[in-house]
């Protein structure tokens, strides 16, 4: 309840999407047991891009290219799920290990996840772990949205001054 708190005093204090993002996956690896934590949204071309990375960030962000895992359906659904998470990494000899996958939530839409991993290769946590989890993933989704209608209202505002100097030159 703390920590929810403490997300939700960050997303409602401040408009910068960085340090809110940041205080998220870091809480949702410590409160989870998990070593790692990453925020990606998932753009227009259902690409992802990265916006918040925790722990060892090697271990999510090299698999970033290759999410066919989290474009099924049940993450479209909204439901957390462990899947296998790919990993190209020369150094450690492995091809893959678990990952807890949280979508964040937004009205009735999915507009990223929350991906958990550990070094060992677990992703395992019981319900009420997936419940905090998902309330911090619609924290993350809820400061994006916030941060991009604010990048829409500050764009809105300069074409309507542009519009209103235009008219006043004229």
């Amino acid at each position: 309840a703390e920590a929810l708190y403490e997300v939700s005093q960050a997303v409602t204090s401040t408009l910068e999407l960085k340090p809110v993002l940041g205080l998220i996956t870091e809480q949702a690896a410590r409160l989870l047991n998990f070593d790692s934590a990453q925020v990606l949204l998932q753009q227009e071309d259902d690409s992802f891009a990265s916006l918040g990375v925790y722990g060892a960030h090697g271990v999510v962000g090299r698999g970033i290219s290759s999410l066919t895992p989290i474009s099924q359906e049940p993450w479209q659904r909204g439901e957390p799920r462990v899947v296998h998470w790919p990993l190209s990494d020369e150094h450690s000899g492995e091809t893959d290990r678990m990952a807890l996958m949280l979508p964040m939530r937004y009205g009735t839409t999915v507009s990223g996840v929350l991906v958990l991993t550990n070094a060992d290769g677990r992703a395992d946590c019981g319900q009420d772990d997936l419940i905090l989890g998902q309330g911090l993933a619609d924290q993350a989704a809820v400061a994006i949205a916030n941060a991009q209608l604010l990048v829409r209202t500050r764009e809105t505002a300069m074409l309507e001054e542009r519009t209103r100097l235009a008219r006043d030159i004229h």
